[in-house]
């Protein structure tokens, strides 16, 4: 994973990318490597895929709460205030950060990540 950090840096995404994947091949839970390959997608505007890295990183580990916070901010940022405000409660209990008015009500389970992804990022206002 560091050497996909440094990657990252000298904006060798690709062999970032790489990299990231190759350490979550040896270490398959790696939450603080799946936060970081969602930061390099995340740069790279491939926002379905952040998202999805960042959620394995909160599965994975639920007090993430960078990786919460960043997906927070990705959804406010693409205009998806709803699902930004809507991240549900019982998955937040966990994250030991100050929390701001209550969240909306808890979204469906859905089987397809990307489904879902792509559903909160065109989702209407």
């Amino acid at each position: 994973m560091n050497l996909g950090i440094v990657q990252n840096s000298l904006r060798k995404f690709e062999e970032a990318e790489q990299s990231y994947w190759n350490a979550i091949r040896f270490r398959k839970k790696y939450p603080d490597c799946y936060y970081n390959l969602g930061r390099l997608y995340a740069d790279l505007d491939r926002h379905i895929d952040a998202l999805n890295a960042w959620r394995n990183a909160t599965v994975l580990k639920p007090e993430h709460s960078l990786a919460w916070n960043n997906m927070v901010i990705l959804l406010d940022n693409t205009g998806n205030y709803t699902h930004a405000l809507g991240v549900p409660r019982d998955e937040m209990e966990s994250v030991p950060m100050q929390r701001g008015p209550g969240a909306l009500e808890d979204e469906e389970d859905e089987d397809d990540e990307d489904a879902l992804c792509r559903e909160m990022l065109n989702a209407k206002r």
